[in-house]
């Protein structure tokens, strides 16, 4: 689930409405088409944010490798469920993160600031600012601009000397 919000830049509400139909690692796709949603009862699985959140996204080698390594449940299973087998909530998973990063020894972070840096960091690689927005499922490249692309260099090269 976080290597599908760092490699990727998913929503923490689209990682856990992944369901393994959701993942073909033969063609090495995965398709974002959900998200969490709050409702009285509790949360669910619904519809993606909006209609360009809906995308089908080339997965990296390492990330195939991950989901190959899992045990493959039913199509329509949550892929990442949460402790007894429904939605994960976001509180679950902001103490899962931070446990993760404190036996790292790493300062703890939150789930959406790995969205960030997928942001940042493919940006500072070289994609294009619109394929970025295309893969975080923005419609303009408002948002990362302004909030999601930040810079990772000291120094600002523009690679022309």
């Amino acid at each position: 689930m976080w290597m599908c919000m760092l490699l990727l830049g998913l929503r923490p509400g689209e990682a856990v409405a992944l369901k393994w139909q959701d993942v073909d690692t033969e063609n090495k796709v995965l398709y974002v088409a959900g998200a969490r949603k709050w409702t009285p009862g509790g949360y669910v699985i619904g519809a993606a944010k909006t209609k360009r959140s809906v995308r089908s996204l080339a997965m990296p080698p390492k990330l195939i490798e991950a989901f190959s390594r899992m045990v493959r449940g039913k199509d329509d299973d949550l892929c990442f469920p949460g402790r007894w087998g429904g939605v994960k909530d976001p509180a679950a998973m902001r103490h899962q993160l931070s446990r993760i990063c404190n036996a790292g020894g790493v300062t703890p972070i939150t789930p959406y600031e790995l969205r960030h840096t997928a942001a940042s960091l493919l940006s500072d690689a070289g994609v294009p600012i619109e394929v970025l927005a295309d893969l975080l499922g923005h419609t303009t490249t408002t948002m990362l601009e302004q909030v999601y692309r930040h810079r990772v260099r000291k120094v600002i090269d523009p690679g022309i000397w």
